[in-house]
């Protein structure tokens, strides 16, 4: 009788293991090369993907990349269709929706590209009253209503590809975006007549929704994971 409450009792356990490594994690990315996006054959990749992948396995949970449109990301998080993602600590997704990791990922340059020829960019001050080009999709280090009212006008752009699409097209006259994602977009299209300024950088940090089951608890894991990789 010992026995067979012992051979069940291994049962149970193996079967709840196997049950934890097969289960799924939905990792919202959206087409942002080189950080993350979908190659020609429509497999996951990047330098933010990898650490997606990473932190799963760790958790032993298998990632389950779902591409975002980037004016669609924040309706994403906030219908609960996804579990993970990446963002800033000031987010436009508030502490009510998400848990935010104390450890970043990684830190990212924001900058500000206009045309050459245009009047040179020192600092955030020497936007007001611009017309700019803003990323709908980015809170830009929880500077996105300041810059919103200090345009003269914005101009909104889905991405980086079409932010630098409504630069050259005179729709606005200075972007702001990231500059590992603006790089692959200038080299992608030869682009040559546009110059740049650095104005803040801004880490960005692993979220995972209050939806997701015993969240707390596996933010806990994430961030021991995360301190001890750095």
């Amino acid at each position: 009788m010992k026995r067979f409450l012992f051979m069940l009792c291994l049962l149970v356990s193996l079967n709840a293991i196997k049950a934890n490594a097969t289960d799924k994690i939905r990792v919202a990315f959206v087409e942002a090369p080189p950080l993350s996006y979908l190659d020609s054959n429509n497999i996951e990749k990047g330098k933010l993907i990898e650490l997606f992948r990473d932190v799963s396995q760790s958790l032993e949970l298998t990632p389950e990349f779902i591409y975002v449109p980037h004016k669609r990301k924040l309706q994403f998080i906030r219908e609960g269709k996804v579990d993970m993602w990446a963002g800033q600590k000031n987010s436009r997704v508030g502490d009510s929706i998400a848990l935010t990791s104390r450890t970043s990922l990684f830190s990212m340059n924001l900058r500000v590209f206009w045309k050459k020829g245009e009047q040179h960019i020192e600092s955030f001050g020497d936007l007001e009253n611009s017309k700019l080009i803003l990323i709908a999709s980015y809170s830009y280090g929880g500077r996105y209503t300041e810059l919103e009212n200090g345009a003269s006008d914005v101009i909104y752009a889905i991405n980086h590809e079409n932010g630098m699409k409504k630069l050259f097209d005179n729709e606005g006259y200075y972007l702001l975006g990231y500059q590992e994602i603006a790089n692959s977009t200038i080299k992608k299209y030869e682009i040559n007549d546009v110059e740049s300024t650095s104005l803040a950088s801004y880490a960005l940090y692993l979220k995972l929704s209050k939806r997701y089951p015993s969240a707390k608890q596996l933010m806990q894991k994430i961030d021991g994971y995360l301190h001890n990789s750095h």
